[in-house]
């Protein structure tokens, strides 16, 4: 079956929204849809129709997926080959903690003024 793209942008919309709260919530959520959508001819790409591999391939890229047609199995795009990466854990977790205590300085800074414009307000 060859990818058809709806030229009906209602319909489209209605795929591609499908495609998004499916992957949010599930497969359950699919299936609430077939049985409440049942004789809707909007969502006839749920029980096969012409844009229902449209719909799969929707599907796959909103939960990170894509189908690698040559060999028909589905894998992450966007994993990472870990034995490459340059990621150094400690490293970013020396650079949170640091983040982190700009941060809180920060706040007790605001709060200070705060403090500082109260009293100000109070004198005059």
């Amino acid at each position: 079956m060859d990818l058809r793209i709806p030229d009906d942008i209602e319909l489209r919309r209605i795929i591609d929204r499908t495609a998004i709260f499916v992957a949010r919530n599930g497969s359950e959520f699919e299936e609430m849809t077939r049985r409440n959508q049942y004789n809707n001819p909007s969502f006839a790409f749920l029980f096969g129709n012409e844009y229902t591999k449209y719909y799969s391939e929707r599907l796959s890229l909103e939960q990170g997926f894509s189908i690698d047609d040559s060999n028909k199995r589905i894998s992450p795009t966007n994993l990472l080959n870990l034995s490459n990466s340059n990621i150094d854990v400690e490293k970013n977790q020396i650079q949170m903690d640091s983040l982190n205590r700009d941060l809180e300085q920060s706040h007790q800074n605001l709060l200070a003024q705060e403090q500082v414009i109260k009293l100000q307000k109070e004198v005059i």
